[in-house]
């Protein structure tokens, strides 16, 4: 009876504090209470600030804003500049858009509906209030009927526009409606539908075009989450894998006629979408924008009869925090997406980017183990099978390194205490006994490094599915808005093969203490490289504190964790890495090569690249697990990016039942693979070492050309025929670079 009683008050205790973490956290902040006795009023039209290239003005006949070209004259705002306004205000919800610079969505408190505000409606009603202040323009929109007011300034900076929102001013009644998200000037960077050398760009992946000078019949709404979906915003252990890529860089930008814009998040892009409005006949424009979730939200599903239902659970509270759109007029040839790449490299150039150097063509990723199927004395068993021991992983880099006479890159996948497969905090920081435990690694690390191997250990610091490493799956994990723990799937590290099981993440606020145990770990090891996936490339909320709502702050906690390393004297490389992570990379591995070949995207170009080539290496994703290892292959190329493959040594039937992965990358079958396309791409690529993309150029359908700071140019050709060149005939699938004669190069 004392048995079952004291196990009983366990039971009890856990239950009671896991309720207490549940029901917790960290105190929030409310939102303003909204004032219905807001101050309404105009000002005379007024030049607020100028520079020597633009003028900042208020007007006061149509209520807005004008940035003005003192060169030309050209006066830009949130209306695009051929557009011919009409008398008064339509009931149009797209014309209305058009006009507003700023449209709030609010959700109805007992229906969850969804009612959009336009700030073109509260201008023409004279629900606004104007400032002055220094450097600028601050205006108050007032939603009168959604009970809500959002404070916008409007400042001047050195080559154009800054729009900032601080969250902190926003205010709401929250009775009936409560403010979601917000979209910034929906159509300041637009193009004319039906018009010639004119196009939105949009960052899905390495970057897409949207070429207007085709007529479509169905207008298209699209959006992306800039660095990739919530994790904590649903539960979808029903989803299903999808070819997307996710908006890795916080840009956008349009090009019309000979003149364009192109808007970098400064501040808040982690809380935002990036969405398309085009070929809209309504309104003749199409447009590019971004819109911030002040709020997040939770997809829950509840008992209901013999089914379920599922409803959207917002958080109580604001992200807090300033969201800052910058806006660069274009103009001339500075008006394409060239002219965009240039302006985005020297913005980060000037936070901080600096030159790294990797002479390698080649990366290779070795995977180590995965907890298989098994019996014992025909009992179901879970057992760890070794893909990769440390000392085979040794021995496939030495041949690959005798075969092509070069170093490569080397990117240990899987060595902790279960492989592959999402265990305790960062594979329990250790390496598996299995694969040759630690002593192995630093045996391999060691002898590859010194035959010009540069050698990383991946290291995942936020996915973990069991308690243990002095963290717990209970109290030390993020939570929704429901202030639930969200077990989401786990997707295979750079390949979004999606797992059998589920993981849940680390808490926001423990990712510093995870980082410094990480460093302390690697120093009793011996090595001074570490990989981060899952850090680089995944974003999410964590509902225990108010500044990580809505994904907010994500950039700086990943910035910080990487720049720590560095500190510490460790190199890091990054796979599939979100800007805010590419930056502080020595290396990156599975960069977007392409986009996510959405059917209204008219052309794929090498944006990422375009930015960041010369600045920091770049490799594909793996060759061999892509199901178009020559588009690939030829994407590679066209971006001057190194290749990849993804290798084991031992395989086993019982693999495919784990990761879809193990179909294709067994060393022994790749060998010959491996050596081939090293040979087709490492003289061009070494050509081309260490040297920035001077420009792109989508020579027609299919045919591709990017010019190097060298001056070596390479040509592409993804279809079929062959294409004549100014350095010779281009076969189909094929390349050709060098310097054009008229440069006084030859062909290769």
């Amino acid at each position: 009876m004392k048995t079952y009683l004291k196990k009983t008050m366990c039971v009890f205790f856990v239950l009671t504090i896991a309720f207490c973490f549940s029901a917790c956290g960290s105190k929030a902040t409310k939102p303003y209470r909204y004032n219905p006795n807001l101050k309404r009023n105009n000002i005379v039209s007024v030049t607020a600030a100028e520079n020597d290239k633009f003028a900042l003005q208020w007007n006061s006949d149509y209520s807005s804003v004008l940035l003005v070209d003192k060169e030309d004259g050209n006066v830009y705002s949130n209306i695009p500049s051929g557009y011919a306004a009409g008398d008064g205000f339509e009931e149009s919800d797209s014309l209305l858009k058009l006009k507003s610079p700023v449209c709030i969505d609010c959700v109805r408190s007992e229906t969850y509906e969804i009612k959009t505000g336009y700030a073109a409606e509260s201008i023409n009603s004279g629900d606004y209030s104007v400032s002055l202040i220094e450097g600028g323009i601050r205006v108050t929109y007032i939603f009168d009927e959604l009970k809500v007011s959002v404070p916008v300034k409007y400042m001047l900076f050195d080559d154009g526009l800054n729009i900032v929102i601080d969250t902190t001013k926003i205010a709401e009644e929250g009775d009936e409606y409560f403010i979601h998200s917000v979209a910034v000037a929906p159509f300041i960077c637009s193009a004319k539908n039906m018009s010639e050398k004119s196009y939105l760009f949009y960052p899905s992946g390495s970057g897409a075009l949207i070429e207007m000078n085709t007529q479509r019949d169905i207008s298209v709404n699209y959006s992306g989450e800039i660095f990739g979906r919530d994790r904590m915003s649903d539960v979808p252990t029903w989803c299903v894998e999808t070819n997307e890529e996710y908006v890795r860089m916080p840009v956008f930008g349009s090009k019309d006629g000979k003149n364009g814009m192109f808007s970098i998040i400064d501040k808040g892009a982690e809380t935002g979408v990036i969405t398309l409005d085009a070929f809209n006949k309504n309104i003749g424009y199409s447009a590019v924008y971004p819109q911030f979730s002040l709020r997040g939200a939770t997809s829950v599903s509840n008992a209901f009869l013999s089914s379920s239902v599922n409803s959207i659970k917002y958080s109580d509270y604001l992200y807090q925090g300033e969201i800052s759109v910058l806006y660069y007029p274009l103009k001339g040839k500075k008006a394409s997406y060239n002219g965009m790449a240039d302006i985005y490299r020297n913005y980060l150039k000037n936070a901080g980017m600096t030159e790294k150097s990797n002479n390698n063509t080649l990366s290779v990723k070795v995977l180590g183990g995965a907890m298989v199927d098994s019996k014992v004395l025909g009992i179901p068993k879970r057992k760890f099978f070794a893909t990769t021991t440390t000392a085979e992983a040794e021995t496939i880099i030495e041949d690959i390194n005798k075969t092509i006479g070069a170093g490569v890159n080397v990117d240990f996948v899987g060595y902790g205490e279960t492989g592959l497969r999402i265990g305790e905090l960062g594979g329990g920081f250790t390496v598996a006994g299995e694969l040759g435990g630690k002593k192995g690694l630093k045996n391999a690390y060691d002898n590859l490094l010194s035959k010009d191997n540069d050698v990383y250990f991946d290291f995942d610091p936020v996915s973990i599915n069991s308690s243990g490493s002095g963290y717990s799956v209970i109290f030390d994990v993020s939570v929704t808005t429901t202030r639930q723990r969200a077990a989401d799937n786990s997707y295979l590290l750079g390949t979004n093969n999606k797992k059998e099981i589920n993981c849940y993440y680390i808490s926001r606020s423990l990712l510093p203490e995870v980082i410094d145990k990480m460093i302390k770990k690697f120093r009793d090891i011996g090595i001074k490289s570490v990989a981060f996936d899952a850090l680089a490339s995944y974003s999410y909320s964590d509902y225990s504190e108010q500044k990580y709502y809505a994904k907010g702050n994500m950039g700086k906690d990943v910035s910080a964790a990487i720049n720590k390393c560095k500190k510490n004297d460790i190199s890091v490389m990054t796979n599939a890495a979100n800007i805010y992570a590419a930056v502080c990379s020595d290396l990156i591995l599975d960069v977007p090569l392409q986009s996510s070949k959405a059917d209204f995207f008219s052309a794929e170009i090498p944006f990422y690249q375009m930015v960041l080539r010369g600045y920091i290496p770049m490799f594909s994703p793996s060759l061999n697990l892509s199901n178009n290892s020559t588009e690939l292959l030829l994407k590679s190329v066209e971006s001057g990016t190194g290749i990849s493959y993804t290798l084991i040594k031992n395989f086993d039937g019982k693999l495919r039942k784990e990761f879809d992965i193990y179909q294709n990358v067994c060393y022994d079958d790749l060998k010959d693979n491996i050596s081939n396309n090293y040979a087709y791409v490492n003289d061009y690529l070494g050509k081309i070492s260490g040297c920035k993309i001077a420009s792109h150029k989508i020579v027609k359908k299919d045919i591709s050309s990017t010019t190097f700071s060298n001056g070596i140019t390479v040509y592409v050709n993804y279809g079929e025929k062959s294409y004549k060149t100014p350095l010779g005939t281009l076969k189909a699938k094929s390349f050709i670079y060098g310097i054009p004669k008229e440069e006084g190069g030859d062909k290769s």
